[in-house]
């Protein structure tokens, strides 16, 4: 039978205590949701992609195209997180390549030489290609250089610039030519991964026909892996108003998904209509000359002055040239020019572009700046710096914004230590998901040291202080352990921390037992170590241990054996006995924020009276009935205004709940009691 005494049990954390007298759980069943999709959140650094701004990544194959393929030994765990959400259904990655201010973008800057040959009756163009570096102008000097070449608003206006002396604005060289900048490709991000990138622009007839202005086709080619036509574009060089369709290769580009780009291009379109207006002055001037002559001057969005090509029409079986449009071509060794048709003034010996040559042209100029770094110490200096940036806001402030990078869980990824408080405080500013901190690497031998643990996180008890009109410790988890696994993409062994495992498994949960079911036990067993190779290893018979670490409010798995390790704490960073120290009263009770904070977004500026706040009251209470008895054991909403609210238009909504009991500490009770006397049968 039941003791007749008070059980105290010796422990706290979570556990099972049985007595056994010599005298002889509640299952909390969580719902199944439909299904949605689950957005994250990561910041990271790798070799190549957009940088220094959010954009979202729906697909794992999608983020490897755009930031590479994982780097671990060179980037470490945070490379590695979005793939830990992408792996998973459904999900989405609000995705931030960091890099510093002084990584420059590679570039390639196309300019177009014309020029009036009257007499001969010939519009004569030839291509030029440069690149602009760091050492490409003495006179603004390598400083100044990376300082334009780091941004790309700046590169473009700097690329804008003819070569040599202006002429009245315009520079001529000594053969007569005009010289105007064309067109200038970036990579998408800056590093010296875009000098692995090449363009070239082809004619596309099928396009004309349909856009019935003359429209190119401009690749993209990564060299990386062999050469890959990475993005293809169809564009023009100026703005048209024959098609709805936006034309200009600038609009295609901006208007474009950015996470589908792997470089951006600019067309100076004020140079082209320049060059079109010079160009239909000469066809004025050779129909002066030659009254007889049926010259049709071709629209300016019908100028081609990179192929000499009408637009190709569905009534036009072969596509004719421009009138009077002559191209010069670089003089090769299979250029025959003792040909009766050869002219030399078709050819030069001067370094002249092929714009749709196989090879495409280069890009070149692009660097890592302080990521470059052969001192690993410094390098990591300047990573981290990147990452206190982005998580302050300084990089993009769209991570300042919850509703524009929605995240319904932050997870540390083994960053530094200034770098977790300071994703700390961004978790406390949004408050809109809790923050999984962990550990970082701790002893191989699996010993843990409590004390030096809760020393490293003293910085959270300094930071909730800059919080205190609203101390918000209960979104925040720690989390130790560390296991090695293997890279997906090297097959190389790799250290990860627990909140890896966490995040890849985040949306999973979620979808199979309900985002606020328990997270522990059976239902949060790591997966993807190597065999044996959780640190810490902490088994069931350490049981000061494990209350230490309950009472500094960090989370631990257990070792069952047999290489089977379960989640065995939830705690949320609360030091009290706070009904908001369990994890899934949390995620609750973020949701019930979201829900409330999206539901009067809408009600903004509605007329409001007594009756209609009623009325909203009880509409709200029955849409999120099925809240309670699963998130809430209650919740009550009421939605009011006083006298002073009433006269400034504020309007006050009033949320209570109450959360449902969790089993931690189970007592068990066996009896072996004396068996009863059981006399013998007499015998018949």
């Amino acid at each position: 039978m039941a003791s007749t005494t008070q059980i105290i049990p010796k422990f706290t954390f979570p556990h099972e205590e049985t007595y056994i007298h010599d005298n002889t759980d509640r299952i909390l069943t969580d719902p199944v949701y439909e299904t949605v999709v689950y957005p994250y959140l990561s910041v990271f650094a790798s070799d190549r992609g957009i940088d220094n701004t959010f954009v979202r990544m729906d697909t794992l194959k999608q983020y490897e195209t755009m930031f590479g393929k994982t780097n671990y030994r060179k980037y470490g765990q945070p490379h590695l997180m979005p793939r830990a959400y992408l792996s998973q259904e459904n999900t989405v990655c609000w995705c931030m390549r960091v890099m510093p201010e002084d990584a420059t973008y590679a570039n390639s800057v196309l300019s177009v030489w014309y020029k009036e040959d009257v007499e001969n009756k010939k519009f004569r163009i030839k291509f030029t290609v440069k690149n602009i570096t760091v050492n490409s102008d003495e006179t603004v000097g390598v400083e100044g250089m990376t300082k334009i070449l780091s941004n790309r608003r700046s590169l473009i206006e700097y690329a804008g610039k003819t070569d040599g002396a202006p002429v009245d604005g315009v520079y001529k060289d000594e053969e007569g030519y005009t010289q105007v900048p064309l067109l200038v490709f970036t990579s998408l991000g800056r590093g010296v991964y875009g000098q692995n990138l090449r363009w070239r622009i082809i004619l596309d007839e099928d396009y004309e026909k349909e856009y019935k202005v003359k429209v190119y086709r401009f690749e993209i080619i990564d060299v990386t892996e062999g050469a890959v036509v990475a993005n293809t574009h169809i564009g023009s060089l100026v703005s048209s108003g024959k098609t709805p369709k936006a034309v200009l290769i600038n609009d295609v580009i901006d208007e474009g998904d950015a996470s589908d780009l792997t470089a951006n291009i600019h067309c100076f379109e004020e140079n082209f209509e320049d060059m079109y207006e010079v160009y239909k002055n000469f066809c004025k001037k050779i129909q002066e000359n030659e009254p007889s002559l049926d010259i049709t001057i071709p629209d300016a969005d019908h100028f081609d002055p990179l192929f000499g090509m009408a637009v190709k029409s569905q009534r036009v079986r072969v596509t004719r040239p421009e009138p009077f449009i002559t191209f010069t071509y670089p003089l090769t060794a299979d250029v025959d020019t003792n040909a009766e048709d050869y002219v030399a003034a078709d050819y030069t010996k001067t370094d002249i572009a092929v714009i749709d040559s196989i090879a495409g042209n280069k890009f070149s100029g692009g660097s890592d700046g302080a990521f470059a770094q052969e001192d690993e110490e410094k390098r990591q200096a300047a990573i981290d710096d990147c990452y206190i940036k982005a998580f302050t806001g300084k990089l993009d402030k769209m991570i300042l914004a919850p509703r524009r990078t929605e995240a319904l869980a932050l997870h540390d990824a083994n960053y530094s230590m200034p770098v977790k408080m300071q994703l700390a405080r961004l978790a406390l500013a949004r408050c809109s998901a809790p923050l999984y901190l962990d550990t970082g690497f701790t002893d191989e031998l699996g010993t843990i040291d409590i004390n030096t643990l809760e020393a490293d996180f003293s910085g959270l008890d300094e930071l909730l202080d800059e919080f205190e009109n609203f101390n918000q410790a209960w979104c925040i988890s720690v989390n130790t352990h560390w296991y090695y696994a293997r890279e997906t993409s090297t097959g190389k062994k790799i250290k990860l921390t627990s909140t890896y495992y966490l995040a890849s498994t985040d949306s999973e949960f979620r979808q199979t037992y309900g985002e606020v079911a328990t997270r522990t036990n059976s239902r949060a067993i790591l997966k993807g170590h190597i065999k044996n190779s959780v640190y810490p290893a902490i088994s069931e018979n350490e049981k000061e241990l494990k209350q230490a670490l309950y009472d500094a409010r960090i989370n631990y798995f257990e070792d069952e054996g047999n290489n089977t390790y379960y989640r065995a704490t939830q705690s949320m960073y609360v030091k009290s006995d706070s009904m908001l120290l369990e994890e899934p009263n949390v995620i609750a009770l973020f949701r019930l924020k979201r829900i409330l904070e999206d539901e009067f977004r809408e009600k903004r500026n509605e007329i409001t009276t007594a009756k209609r706040r009623r009325e909203i009251r009880d509409e709200l209470l029955e849409k999120y009935s099925y809240m309670v008895g699963t998130y809430f054991d209650s919740m009550d909403i009421q939605y009011k205004a006083n006298e002073y609210e009433q006269r400034r238009n504020i309007t006050h909504v009033y949320a209570a709940v109450t959360f449902p009991s969790r089993s931690k500490v189970t007592l068990i009770e066996i009896d072996v009691n004396e068996k009863a006397y059981e006399p013998d049968l007499e015998d018949e």
